[in-house]
């Protein structure tokens, strides 16, 4: 009996795995861009259980940018979020939804259509409360 009770109790405890941290660290240290993004604008659409969100964002400060962007451009970003996991659902965590007005210190790769996707999985934004970012194992202070 006591076996049964285990068994049940590790094929629950792995229902909602979650990816460990260190890959969301390393997507952060590989994103193209990393940006402090202020949101002027959301458009959020539901299609049957997801949820497009598109943002228009001024860039407010670049710590890191592939694609040489400039401060002050204005760019777009896309991505989804299921609206409703079913019962045992895996995978990584989802990107929470932007606020307009807000600032955030977004992780990005620009796609060939020319908008930016978040580039940390799960954690592609951060809000900027947050005083410090880690790069490259030194701590960058945000102005």
């Amino acid at each position: 009996m006591i076996k049964k009770i285990i068994l049940i109790l590790l094929l629950v405890s792995n229902l909602f795995c979650e990816l460990p941290p260190y890959v969301y660290e390393k997507a952060k240290k590989n994103a193209q861009e990393v940006l402090v993004i202020n949101v002027k604008d959301t458009n959020i659409h539901d299609i049957k259980n997801i949820r497009y969100i598109n943002i228009v964002a001024s860039i407010v400060d670049i710590k890191r940018s592939l694609n040489k962007l400039n401060k002050d451009s204005i760019i777009t970003i896309k991505y989804s979020r299921i609206l409703k996991k079913e019962m045992g659902w895996v995978g990584p965590s989802e990107n929470y939804e932007l606020e307009k007005d807000k600032i955030y210190i977004a992780y990005l790769k620009k796609t060939k259509n020319g908008y930016f996707i978040p580039d940390a999985r799960g954690d592609s934004f951060k809000n900027y409360i947050e005083p410090l970012i880690y790069m490259k194992e030194e701590k960058i202070e945000l102005h």
